[in-house]
């Protein structure tokens, strides 16, 4: 299977995802963590230009380029690859960020997203997107006392336009997209991903397997 985690800052969707890599290995159950943007060489020095670099200004289009850029790469040579040899891929971040982002928080149309997102990726979409929803009272909690990259670092409106987006998109794709509460604590929801994991008809014989 193909799991995305997604969210809006610091909402926990790393921790998720780390979690449940972790777990696959404890099972022998082949698993491949990765992230976007990021998650090898290319992509992690394009994400130091799109979160860090405070020198760089970028458009949501120019943006949503790059990001469809680095999607390519880390399609080809590493998510499909590993699909292919019967891994479980995990990544912190996929489409939907893109279409949250730059679309309904930013000012490009829906259209143009989900046509370059196919391009890019040859059509791949996760098998099931977990989304932990947070408010952002909470994000902004989590966040004091942190170094802010330049999206936690947007305004009030921008942020609460990103989960509007998400919820959005779990409405939208209620099929795909599992909202867990991102509020409960880490080991919940933790168990939560794995009980909702080991009724997939996809997965549930890895599972017995591992056991």
């Amino acid at each position: 299977m193909f799991i995305t985690f997604e969210g809006v800052e610091a909402c926990g969707k790393s921790t998720q995802a780390s979690l449940l890599h972790k777990y696959f290995q404890e099972k022998q159950i082949k698993s491949f963590l990765t992230r976007e943007p990021g998650g090898f060489a290319f992509g992690e020095k394009i994400r130091e230009i799109l979160l860090h670099d405070r020198n760089i200004e970028l458009s949501h289009k120019s943006a949503l380029l790059l990001f469809s850029a680095v999607r390519s790469e880390h399609c080809a040579k590493y998510i499909l690859p590993k699909l292919q040899d019967d891994y479980q891929v995990i990544c912190d971040r996929f489409i939907d960020s893109s279409m949250v982002y730059q679309s309904f928080a930013g000012d490009l149309s829906r259209e143009s997203v989900i046509w370059l997102n196919t391009f890019s990726t040859g059509s791949l979409m996760p098998d099931v997107t977990f989304y932990l929803r947070i408010d952002f009272e909470e994000s902004q909690k989590r966040l004091q006392g942190q170094e802010k990259d330049k999206i936690e670092l947007a305004s009030s409106e921008y942020h609460r336009k990103l989960i509007a987006g998400f919820d959005d998109l779990a409405a939208r794709e209620p099929n795909r997209v599992v909202v867990l509460d991102g509020h409960l604590p880490v080991v919940e929801i933790h168990q939560r991903v794995l009980r909702f994991l080991k009724n997939k008809k996809e997965i549930s014989l890895k599972f017995k397997e591992g056991n």
